[in-house]
């Protein structure tokens, strides 16, 4: 007779179930692990393009390339670390604000970078500011913009935000110095206006001789006492300079083979050019400087830990290759050496004809820079106005970040 011990056969039972139980999990994680790692490892990652520039609310698509070519279905992960300048999608980047960010991809344990520059969109060139050889003040709590446009002297426009600016009075122009006030009677280019002890002087050309005019207001009406030029031979471009001591210098361009940068030291009037002071600075001679005639003009000065940048814009305006560089120097009176790597302004953005620039500091003190370009490529008038930002870098080396926009006209 055969005896049967169920609870026997119930813990063999259980005992096996139990024991096919762990087998299958020992199977199931092995298959885990082994599909977890790449079938082939990745060698190399490398990206389309290792920067790019968009517009806000633009895309461009990033590809990425993996080798050896074994390891192509090993997954790409696209990441960007300020989503607020732009955002990545499987590769499509979008820009979101102006900013710059770096989009990375990382396949395997590779990784690749891709340097993205968000700028400002287009602004309809209905509502750009129709100025060339630009010039921003700031004065309690305002900023007043000044530059080559007016046929009939020197136009004004303002500003809260550098964004966006109206006529004062909301016409169609504001003149803060009309050719009545002022000699010549043509060719008004180039102004710079400064605030000193109170009283705003304006320095710009007319008739290609530099003058300038003082008024007790950025609007105007700026006035010459006596209708004259500071200079009796051929200049335009000026721009003071007065350096901690309080010594006041004016560097100007000179038509003397060529346009060339000279200086003078001015008297405590700051309008008459002490004699024998002038001297010159530089001259067109570097390759990237004369592409398109003997040009250096629109000169400027910044001073930063003890040594002088005079800024410069070189070839014609009318060149595509119009551009900025800058030489330095111990002293206002130089000698100026250039700085190896320059141009340090040229064609930003796919901009053309970029140059004839201004420093200033804005309501937050940052260091800003405005310009000008060509209207588009291949035509050069109306000129377009844009607004940036610059700093020094560790080295002292002067550096225009790309983060500039294009203002509107309110």
């Amino acid at each position: 007779m055969k005896t049967c011990y169920p609870f026997l056969l119930l813990g063999l039972v259980a005992a096996s179930c139990s024991q096919g139980a762990v087998r299958s999990d020992i199977e199931e994680d092995s298959r885990i692990r082994v599909n977890a790692e790449p079938k082939v490892k990745v060698e190399s990652l490398v990206l389309d393009r290792t920067s790019a520039e968009i517009k806000e609310g633009e895309s461009i698509t990033l590809s990425a390339g993996i080798l050896p070519e074994d390891a192509v279905s090993t997954p790409v992960e696209w990441t960007s670390p300020d989503i607020s300048v732009a955002t990545v999608d499987d590769g499509v980047v979008t820009g979101v604000r102006a900013g710059v960010t770096t989009i990375v991809a990382i396949a395997g344990a590779k990784s690749a970078a891709c340097e993205i520059t968000v700028t400002y969109g287009d602004v309809p060139s209905g509502k750009r500011v129709p100025l060339a050889d630009p010039f921003v003040l700031y004065d309690n709590g305002k900023y007043y913009l000044y530059g080559t446009g007016a046929d009939d002297g020197i136009a004004v426009y303002e500003s809260l935000d550098l964004r966006t600016w109206r006529v004062p009075g909301g016409g169609t122009q504001y003149l803060a110095l009309d050719k009545s006030d002022s000699y010549g009677d043509k060719w008004f280019w180039a102004p710079e206006v400064y605030k000193v002890d109170g009283k705003f002087y304006m320095y710009y050309s007319a008739d290609e001789r530099i003058c300038a005019a003082v008024s007790d207001s950025p609007l105007g009406p700026f006035t010459q006492k006596d209708k004259r030029p500071m200079l009796n031979y051929g200049s335009i471009d000026n721009s003071l300079f007065v350096d901690d001591s309080g010594k006041p210098w004016l560097f100007y361009v000179r038509f003397n083979n060529g346009n060339e940068v000279w200086s003078a030291e001015l008297e405590s009037d700051l309008i008459t050019v002490r004699p024998g002071t002038e001297k010159f600075c530089l001259r067109a001679d570097t390759a990237w400087e004369m592409v398109y005639g003997s040009v250096t003009e629109g000169p400027f000065v910044l001073k930063h830990d003890g040594t002088y940048y005079l800024t410069y814009s070189a070839n014609s305006y009318e060149s595509p290759d119009y551009a900025v560089g800058y030489a330095v120097a111990s002293s206002p009176s130089g000698p100026w050496t250039k700085y190896s790597g320059n141009p340090i302004l040229h064609k930003a953005g796919g901009l053309e004809g970029v140059g004839h620039h201004a420093f200033f500091n804005d309501a937050d003190g940052k260091g800003r820079i405005v310009f000008h370009s060509h209207n588009s490529p291949g035509t050069v008038q109306p000129r377009v106005l844009h607004i940036g930002s610059y700093d020094f870098g560790a080295d002292g080396v002067l550096v225009i970040d790309r983060d500039f926009f294009t203002p509107a006209l309110d």
